[in-house]
């Protein structure tokens, strides 16, 4: 099975762990610490969320600075409750469009729209199917951030 993910390589200290991640092309994206390799990997996740949205809002893919495919044993996966709310910002940013337009689209406030669009949300199939005809965009660009052919 193919996920996205992002490699690092993990620096064992004194204080603790840190790990440091590469994009596709062997840059270095940013890093993330903790005492425990869980904390480390926590962190390193907030901070790929972080650049992945600003991407976003600059009009820039968000998951190009990601690897696609089989998740090799020292990865972050990024699970789609990661995924969907950067790839919603970076489509709605991609339009021109500010919050306040994409939830008048949908006809639903704001705030709740802004809520579409913070990591960790997983949304329904329903929430996904109208997304997709308020925004006129496919669910596989939803998904996946990929135009359909």
């Amino acid at each position: 099975m193919s996920h996205y993910y992002l490699p690092y390589v993990r620096h064992q200290a004194k204080d603790g762990i840190t790990l440091t991640a590469r994009n596709a092309k062997g840059k270095i994206i940013t890093s993330g610490a903790g005492e425990t390799m869980e904390e480390a990997l926590e962190d390193l996740k907030a901070f790929v969320c972080e650049v992945m949205t600003g991407h976003a809002e600059n009009g820039k893919n968000p998951l190009s600075i990601l690897h696609y495919g089989r998740l090799p044993e020292d990865a972050l996966l990024l699970e789609h409750a990661s995924i969907f709310p950067v790839i919603l910002r970076w489509l709605r940013c991609s339009m021109g469009l500010t919050q306040a337009e994409a939830a008048s689209r949908l006809g639903i406030q704001q705030p709740s729209y802004a809520k579409y669009e913070q990591l960790g949300v997983n949304p329904s199939l329903e929430l996904i199917l109208k997304i997709e005809m308020a925004l006129d965009v496919s669910i596989l660009e939803l998904l996946t951030g990929a135009k359909a052919a």
